[in-house]
């Protein structure tokens, strides 16, 4: 399954510098904890800052990787 860029609920973590670490989200009416982020970057997207999270979650019994983005100016997280 495929999804470009739906919204999702996140449950994050602000550090002392102001980076959010996501930790856990909603997909589908399903709660997906994010096990391990692989790498982070920040990059532009239609003119607004997004960050980007490489993540690796299980679920459903299978190793799943996926992005998640943060848009900075609109501080909304999508799948």
């Amino acid at each position: 399954m495929k999804v470009y860029m739906q919204p999702i609920e996140m449950i994050a973590i602000s550090k002392a510098d102001g980076v959010q670490v996501p930790r856990r989200f909603k997909c589908e009416g399903n709660a997906i904890n994010v096990d391990k982020i692989e790498f982070c970057e920040e990059t532009k997207h239609s003119r607004n800052r997004v960050i980007i999270y490489k993540c690796h979650s299980v679920i459903d019994g299978t190793n799943r990787i996926y992005e998640v983005k943060f848009d900075i100016s609109f501080t909304k997280w999508y799948l």
